[in-house]
């Protein structure tokens, strides 16, 4: 857990900025087994982060799509 003190605030700064929900009970959770099940909190939080990621690309490439067909006729 060394370390992680510091980042955390900015972190969930950020993902309250970006309107991004904070589940405070699995972050505490998530803390609170931290030094047994660090690893796979790690890879847990990873995860989620590109699972994320990726919905957000395929909502964005939609969104574009959406409004290139709105556009005008091809």
């Amino acid at each position: 857990m060394d370390g992680l003190h510091r980042h955390l605030p900015g972190a969930v700064r950020q993902l309250r900025e970006a309107g991004a929900p904070v589940d405070w009970a699995q972050l505490l959770g998530d803390l609170a087994g931290w030094r047994q099940y660090g690893g796979e909190v790690k890879r847990r939080w990873l995860q989620d982060f590109y699972r994320e990621r990726h919905r957000s690309g395929v909502r964005a490439a939609r969104e574009a799509d959406d409004a290139e067909g709105a556009g005008g006729d091809m």
